[in-house]
């Protein structure tokens, strides 16, 4: 969030499901690794993933 911020872009998030995106991106695809070095992801992680994106792109008025 703290990009977000430099830019003056307020987002309503969860600080857990920051922290779980974070987590994610940065353990689960790390570039030094290969892609997907820990397997798919399961459906649970996808969804809320997605989720959280779909809501950040609502405030940011990119989608409805």
């Amino acid at each position: 969030m703290v990009l977000a911020n430099d830019y003056g872009v307020r987002l309503d998030l969860h600080k857990e499901d920051v922290d779980f995106l974070d987590s994610i991106y940065r353990s689960r695809y790390p570039a030094e690794e290969g892609l997907l070095p820990l397997g798919a992801p399961a459906e649970k992680d996808a969804r809320r993933a997605l989720d959280a994106a779909r809501g950040i792109l609502r405030q940011l008025r990119i989608v409805e």
